[in-house]
């Protein structure tokens, strides 16, 4: 493999071992949600027996590249037999919790709902990890040997009131993350047998706030091999948000939206109207259904734009130097089968680094803008909805 080794620990963080023979490794870094992670080895190497479902890796010596492993398959391949390793990144771990609302004697005022008052992003995601993974009030609820990173001295990422409930922890946190402009991750301290929960802020690189710091990937800078582009409109520029009662008495507000989910000062009338409706459930002040209806309406009906594209390993701009995930570059494409070129300042929201044994420095394919929506996304969105 490509400049790196993988290190093997157990569920309880103690060294197990190294692999060395690994044919490929694949970790999918993502801003807002999980990632993926997988290995492929020969089935015949002694060293695979260590890569049990539960245990945790970590690509060299890198903190923010460990994963759980969740599942392992073997298969024929070349007259032999084939051990291919799947996982998470730790921040994975986060998807076995839910958002359980406080009962009415831990918050009487709560209503079913854990709620926060408008607070910064950063403060949103560190609320919900610490009350259903850190400290939660169930101590079986508890991930070992999780903590939250100390907290920086100004609390990062846009303002907002947020509420959950009966909700997976990941969903709500790529939530909060896609409002307020966040990400995060879970790093493995594997010295002091820890794992470190940050948020995660990109630098914008495109010039734009006066910045003399410009990120350019096209194909002028040669930096910029096979590409993907999708776009699609969203789910409605229209929204009847439905709060609380029922038939006639029903609380519903108008809430009108540009093609990215934000909020629209003027209507929308005529065939560019489209409409659609949207329950917030037994909320009843207008300023909570404007707010959850606005929240919903981002994070699952916003025109998707997102661009696919592998990057040439010796461009001008170096990857983890120059650039990283999170951080907001410039794209810039002819696309002839559009008739366009297509200009982007866009959030890098996933970095894939593939490695293989051919002595080659990674492989890295990014993700600018959205990323297309998965079926379990598309699936809970829908859900959400109901």
């Amino acid at each position: 493999m490509a400049k790196t080794d993988l290190w093997v620990y157990s569920g309880e963080l103690e060294p197990l071992g190294l692999i060395c023979s690994a044919q490929s490794v694949i970790f999918r870094r993502s801003f807002c949600d999980v990632g993926e992670f997988q290995l492929t080895m020969s089935a015949q190497r002694s060293e695979g027996a260590a890569l049990q479902r539960g245990r945790i890796v970590r690509v060299g010596g890198r903190a923010e590249l460990g994963a759980v492993i969740t599942g392992r398959k073997l298969s024929a391949a070349r007259g032999g037999m084939e051990l291919t390793v799947t996982g998470v990144p730790l921040k994975g771990l986060l998807s076995r919790r839910a958002v359980v609302p406080p009962t009415a004697s831990e918050d009487p005022a709560a209503y079913g709902w854990d709620r926060i008052a408008q607070a910064p992003g950063e403060t949103l995601l560190r609320h919900y990890v610490t009350r259903h993974a850190v400290s939660p009030s169930d101590s079986a609820r508890r991930i070992p040997f999780l903590e939250l990173e100390k907290a920086p001295s100004a609390l990062r990422g846009a303002s907002a009131p947020w509420q959950a409930r009966w909700t997976a922890l990941t969903e709500e946190l790529r939530d909060i993350c896609q409002w307020t402009g966040l990400g995060y991750n879970v790093d493995l301290d594997a010295k002091n047998r820890k794992l470190i929960f940050r948020t995660l802020q990109g630098r914008d690189l495109t010039g734009r706030d006066g910045g003399l710091t410009r990120v350019t990937f096209s194909p002028e800078f040669h930096n910029v091999t096979s590409v993907s582009y999708e776009e699609e409109d969203g789910a409605g520029n229209t929204v009847y948000a439905l709060g609380a009662g029922e038939d006639e008495a029903q609380a519903v507000r108008v809430l009108y939206t540009t093609g990215e989910g934000e909020k629209s000062q003027t209507g929308h009338s005529g065939g560019s109207r489209s409409e659609r409706t949207l329950s917030v459930g037994n909320l009843s002040l207008p300023d909570e259904i404007d707010t959850e209806g606005y929240h919903r309406i981002k994070s699952s009906a916003r025109r998707l734009r997102s661009l696919t594209a592998s990057l040439h390993p010796n461009g001008p701009f170096a990857y983890r130097k120059d650039w990283d995930l999170g951080d907001v570059v410039t794209v810039r494409l002819f696309l002839p089968a559009l008739g366009e070129t297509v200009v982007m300042h866009a959030p890098i929201t996933q970095v894939t680094e593939v490695y293989e044994r051919d002595g080659m420095s990674p492989r890295i394919e990014v993700v600018f803008g959205d990323g297309p929506v998965s079926l379990a996304q598309a699936i809970d969105n829908r859900v959400r909805r109901i």
